[in-house]
């Protein structure tokens, strides 16, 4: 018979890991440890027909650091190792907490971790369960960033249910906030820098400045600017975008009603064509018909001979416009398009400097000692980013120490936590 190894591991009452290997299966004997005291849990075993480190690493307890970025189209989740080496990913549904609610919320999270450790590399066994079964926890420490956190009651209500799902104690080392609070980690790797900025720049957008203490590796919030939703802000955002290209239609339509000339017809492939083309619409008056449309009614289908437009919120009837616009500024040049992302990207800069004023000398930020860090779509597209770094520098000579666009604040939070946490192995 083929010779295999089971490893099995184990906490004691001090809660230090113990393993121990035996060649084999029969022989395998838990009776012992618990009748003398020396340990009090088994937390789970596994066979392999070889024991290396690696296999030990990517499935003791006590070791992965894990960190949740939950947002309004998926939640995704990074596992790192004590080295900041991220290990495995999975992702789960929608987790924008406004908008989903708690029970939808968890069971996103629970999808997109149990994907995460069903991805660790050497993993044997069965599927892993949450909450664990024996009630201890696979992660040293979890980070959840979630969109539509912004009360201190939500991380309230929210923290007691991840510690109990993810069977880690509520304390420092389970960390819930707001999904900003993710785009701040690379702060961690800049010693010459205590404070940062982070820019969300995407659907919507919002500002947040924070400090790190240096000692403990806490992020502390010192304020925040916008993030007032589509509604009343999002400047900068796509639906900005969406908004200021439609009014700028629009604008240009009064001004030739006002001096009496006749609309001329609407050259192909300039950006004016391409809205209308992709509503179907064939004048700027018709734009109203398209934005002032009721929303789809919720769990009906849409009749198939409607606008396609019909089928999407009105807000995302006006996000969608975001491609076009992008594509006309940025591939064909067109003058009209980059008017349109200086306006909007004037808004995000225009944010960033709110913070950048702050009054409170607690609160006091100097560019030159904090890291300006970007998350989203948009402003993951570099020209556009440089667009907000530019009105900073034209608007008030703002230079940061470091400027940073996380492109996934999953994998960035999860090595911050190994960073913080983690020791050297």
């Amino acid at each position: 018979m083929r010779m295999r190894r089971v490893v099995v591991i184990m906490r004691n009452q001090e809660a230090e890991i113990k393993v121990t290997h035996v060649r084999h299966l029969a022989s395998l004997s838990i009776e012992p440890f618990y009748s003398s005291g020396e340990l009090s849990q088994t937390l789970f075993s596994f066979s392999c027909s070889t024991f290396t480190p690696q296999c030990f690493m990517a499935s003791v307890p006590g070791q992965l650091y894990l960190c949740l970025d939950c947002g309004g189209s998926k939640t995704a989740a990074a596992i790192s190792n004590a080295k900041g080496e991220i290990v495995a990913r999975g992702t789960g549904g929608p987790s924008n907490y406004t908008d989903v609610g708690m029970t939808a919320f968890l069971k996103s999270v629970k999808a997109a971790v149990t994907n995460a450790l069903s991805a660790l590399p050497n993993r044997q066994g069965e599927p892993p369960e949450l909450p664990h079964p024996k009630g201890v926890s696979y992660f040293d420490a979890v980070w959840v960033g979630a969109s539509g956190v912004d009360r201190p009651q939500d991380i309230v209500d929210l923290k007691p249910k991840i510690s109990e799902l993810l069977s880690i104690p509520p304390g420092d080392k389970l960390l819930v906030a707001n999904d900003t609070h993710l785009l701040a980690s690379p702060l961690l790797s800049y010693p010459e820098a205590d404070t940062a900025i982070t820019v969300v720049g995407g659907t919507g957008s919002i500002v947040v400045s924070f400090r790190l203490e240096r000692g403990t590796g806490k992020l502390e919030e010192l304020g925040r600017v916008g993030g007032w939703g589509w509604i009343l802000g999002d400047e900068g955002s796509g639906f900005h975008v969406g908004k200021e290209t439609l009014r700028w239609i629009l604008t240009e339509n009064d001004k030739r009603s006002v001096d009496a000339v006749q609309q001329e017809r609407v050259a192909e492939g300039s950006l004016q064509k391409r809205i209308f083309d992709h509503f179907g619409i064939s004048s700027p008056p018709d734009i109203f018909s398209v934005v002032y449309a009721a929303d789809p009614p919720p769990s009906k289908d849409l009749p198939k001979d409607g606008p396609s437009y019909l089928a999407l919120e009105r807000k995302h009837r006006i996000t969608s416009l975001t491609p076009l616009v992008f594509s006309a500024a940025f591939d064909s040049g067109d003058c009209d398009a980059l008017q349109i992302l200086r306006t909007t990207s004037r808004g995000l800069a225009t944010q960033i400097r709110a913070v950048l004023s702050s009054k409170s000398a607690k609160n006091k930020i100097t560019p030159k000692e904090t890291v300006l860090c970007f998350g989203g779509s948009l402003v993951g597209v570099d020209k556009y980013r440089q667009m907000v770094v530019d009105h900073l520098k034209e608007g008030g000579g703002h230079v940061f120490a470091a400027v940073e666009f996380v492109k996934d604040a999953a994998d960035s939070g999860a090595i911050g936590l190994a960073k913080r946490f983690g020791s050297r192995v």
